[in-house]
């Protein structure tokens, strides 16, 4: 079994990876990283677009001198594949990033505290110590500024919620106006 099974947390603090100009490495466990440059290489799964992840983890590389093997795929994949995996009892990951890691059972995530999760928000981390937020999506609201008024834009989260201000029902009242 490899030794950094589970390591979300690790996740956290290697995203965090500083400017090639500082070469420190003040955000890893010196540790765990020469447990890890004992194995060779660190195994990622990601939910994350190689044209973001990709760069942070070659800097990985450089600063380290562990091979990354980048698997990527979407969220349903990649927590699917790390359950077959574990069942087979043969996993294969080292590292998971993805969006919805709380779905993992928490048997499979080990218990880590890096320095840095210290200046995350509550809500950025599980309070077990098994998982840490790594980026931030932010969802807003968009309207068609063609097809609904200024003044027909709802004020406030209430005013959002209510029926008539619903999604769905400015969808079926703009496809049924335009259908007409």
């Amino acid at each position: 079994m490899r030794l950094f099974r589970g390591l979300t947390a690790l996740a956290a603090a290697l995203v965090a990876v500083p400017s090639p100009a500082a070469k420190a490495q003040s955000w890893v466990d010196p540790g765990l990283l020469e447990a890890a440059r004992k194995e060779g290489s660190l195994v990622i799964y990601t939910s994350v677009n190689e044209e973001e992840g990709l760069p942070i983890w070659k800097l990985f590389e450089q600063d380290t001198g562990i091979k990354v093997e980048y698997i990527r795929g979407s969220d349903s994949q990649m927590i699917g594949r790390i359950l077959i995996e574990n069942r087979g009892g043969r996993p294969a990951w080292d590292v998971v990033a993805v969006t919805s890691v709380q779905r993992l059972p928490s048997a499979l995530l080990a218990e880590y505290e890096p320095p840095q999760a210290a200046n995350l928000f509550p809500s950025a981390r599980d309070p077990g110590r098994r998982w840490y937020g790594f980026a931030a999506n932010y969802d807003v609201p968009a309207y068609n500024t063609r097809l609904v008024k200024p003044q027909d834009l709802p004020q406030s989260y209430e005013d959002f919620a209510r029926k008539e201000r619903r999604a769905d029902a400015l969808f079926k009242e703009i496809i049924v106006g335009r259908a007409r």
